[in-house]
């Protein structure tokens, strides 16, 4: 049987010292201090009313995540009429991105339990095109470039994300759920590659810019997994958890251009910062017993990132047109993932 489900709550006797407490958000802190500090008191609800016995669970899961939308950059604008901008990094929709997510728990005791955790979901792409015939657009300072007479140019973004955590899980006194605290690794890479055509009188050239940027946050989170509705000792129950943390966060930039239409300019630049970032996740999974050791799970799942570094922010930080090259890092952006979680998980 599941960890979390061989460990059953029994009501406490008196609230009496709980009362005393000045404040909902003094309580909440000294609950969460005790549940650490003492676990235990957690052997009070075992199920077997103190036979603590080693049990395992793991999970399996499908994450269909969407991401929102990228920051706001322009590319391309109209010779004629700057003001007028039909190519913007904003204005790219990326699609769906799926991937695995794996659990493993165990109990040593069958009340406390270390828990693994790790998925990746690769990889939020989309792209959008426009075309002048007349040769009327213009590079809006794409990593220092300004050439004009562009008749079509694409605009392509690439991004992922993939985490690793390793809990630590102790039961809550009052209700049926867990405390969780722990390590948690962070992965989010964000690309952009644009490219263009150049028509200059007799003259056709072409253009390449690339962008890349990886996040690697390291640091450690806390949370909750609780029942929201329901038992795990039911037939059917939802349950809600959250997790976050700040974190050290490592963040690489690479910039390319070969550019035809400039007689041939091929550059590379690279920049690192050591950032303090944010990483939160939230999510509501409706549960439902097919026997004594399989459940199945459904749910909606959300992840938000931090200060973070995005692809489009480096077009302006750094310049490979310019005899000396400017290099440089912006991690000033913010990320938000959504979709729904589809799996199976089976204890014993």
């Amino acid at each position: 049987m599941d960890a979390r489900q061989q460990r059953r709550r029994k009501p406490r006797g008196s609230v009496a010292v709980a009362s005393r407490l000045s404040g909902a958000v003094r309580c909440l802190v000294c609950w969460l201090v005790a549940m650490t500090l003492l676990p235990a008191r957690a052997a009070d609800w075992s199920p077997a009313g103190g036979d603590r016995r080693p049990t395992f669970s793991g999970g399996v899961e499908a994450l269909l995540l969407w991401r929102d939308g990228l920051p706001d950059r322009p590319l391309y604008f109209e010779s004629a009429n700057p003001e007028i901008v039909p190519l913007d990094a904003g204005g790219i929709a990326t699609g769906m991105a799926a991937g695995p997510r794996y659990r493993i728990d165990w109990s040593p005791d069958g009340v406390g339990a270390f828990e693994f955790n790790y998925f990746n979901v690769q990889s939020f792409s989309g792209s959008r095109s426009v075309a002048s015939p007349s040769a009327g657009l213009e590079q809006d300072n794409i990593i220092g470039f300004l050439y004009p007479d562009v008749t079509a140019a694409t605009a392509a973004s690439s991004s992922g994300i993939q985490s690793f955590e390793l809990n630590r899980r102790r039961q809550l006194g009052m209700f049926e759920g867990d405390f969780l605290y722990g390590f948690r690794w962070v992965e989010w890479h964000d690309g952009l590659r644009i490219t263009d055509t150049t028509v200059t009188g007799l003259t056709t050239g072409s253009d390449l810019f690339t962008t890349d940027t990886i996040s690697s946050l390291y640091g450690a989170q806390i949370g909750l997994d609780m029942v929201l509705l329901g038992s795990r000792w039911g037939q059917a129950w939802l349950e809600g958890i959250g997790k976050a943390g700040i974190y050290y966060d490592r963040a690489v930039q690479r910039s390319f251009v070969d550019s035809v239409s400039t007689d041939q300019i091929v550059r590379s630049t690279a920049a690192t910062a050591d950032l303090t970032s944010f990483f939160g996740e939230l999510g509501f999974t409706g549960c439902l017993r097919l026997s004594d050791h399989w459940v199945a799970r459904t749910g909606f799942t959300m992840f938000w990132l931090g200060n973070v570094a995005a692809a489009a922010d480096q077009l302006s930080a750094n310049n490979l047109y310019a005899d000396e090259i400017v290099s440089g890092i912006r991690a000033r952006d913010s990320v938000f993932l959504y979709g729904l979680n589809l799996g199976l998980e089976a204890g014993w």
